[in-house]
């Protein structure tokens, strides 16, 4: 049985994440964890606790739902802190995992990518890390 930790920053569940599960359930049993920080929500005045665990679960609930669709056996977390490091820490003391996948809405911007946070979990804890960012939208000019 394989173990995954997917960290996902804001708990999107993008295309290319959906593959790369799957080629890892089509390799063998997979267990995997999916990890959301809490993060601010978007348009919010002020941080509410309990309306941003709220908004994390929603949208954990809709990333394992998809997941699961792979055929892996497929769990998640809400992570105990805003910062993604001190998340993937806290569930690494718990659970041991093969392989992280830290997934990211876009390649270039994403604060996980300018943290070089697939390298320092990799340092961290000697395990396989791949990045998986998602397809950047063409935009659209009036």
């Amino acid at each position: 049985m394989t173990r995954l930790l997917i960290l996902t920053s804001d708990g999107s569940v993008p295309d290319k994440l959906v593959d790369t599960v799957a080629e890892r359930a089509a390799e063998g049993d997979l267990e995997a964890r999916v990890l959301v920080p809490l993060s601010p929500m978007p348009d919010a005045w002020t941080w509410d606790e309990n309306a941003t665990r709220s908004e994390t679960l929603t949208r954990l609930d809709a990333a394992i739902e998809r997941l699961r669709r792979t055929g892996a056996q497929v769990e998640g977390t809400v992570g105990c802190d805003r910062d993604a490091m001190v998340c993937v820490n806290w569930v690494m003391d718990r659970e041991p995992f093969d392989e992280v996948l830290v997934a990211t809405p876009g390649a270039s911007r994403a604060r996980l990518v300018r943290m070089d946070l697939a390298a320092r979990i990799g340092r961290a804890f000697g395990v396989p890390v791949t990045h998986v960012a998602a397809a950047r939208q063409a935009s659209v000019t009036a």
